[in-house]
């Protein structure tokens, strides 16, 4: 269905009300301009998905990587994102890395003495084990 390619438009919404907001508070928009700028996000989705998927496929890779994405933006003309996207990218990184080692520091205080002994035990005989 066509909803199942399109951006949720609350989302949207609010997104272009808060850039409209923050260039001038009094200025409106137009419930036709918006949906023109909902389905010209939903076409500009699509459109670097496509090309990223056939820079992957061109690879003979089976998923889309955040390098497959900036070369899309590239060759659909959006060099001027690729700098932003790619601070995204790494803040997404960064985040991803805050969460594995804090699920990682949950799972360590969620051990029991015994448990944690053994964690250590196995940690110090893998170092041996390397050392060796």
């Amino acid at each position: 269905s066509d909803d199942e390619l399109q951006l949720p438009r609350a989302t949207l919404h609010k997104m272009i009300n808060d850039a409209l907001r923050a260039i001038d508070a009094n200025q409106k928009i137009s419930n036709e301009c918006r949906e023109m700028v909902c389905e010209c996000g939903d076409e500009f989705v699509n459109a670097v998905s496509a090309e990223a998927n056939e820079a992957s496929t061109r690879e003979g890779k089976s998923t889309i990587t955040a390098e497959h994405v900036l070369r899309a933006l590239r060759a659909l003309g959006f060099e001027s994102y690729e700098a932003e996207c790619e601070i995204a990218r790494d803040e997404a990184k960064e985040e991803e890395n805050e969460k594995r080692e804090a699920k990682k520091k949950r799972k360590r205080i969620d051990m029991s003495a015994e448990d944690a002994m053994a964690l250590q035990n196995k940690l110090f005989a893998e170092a041996r084990a390397k050392m060796a």
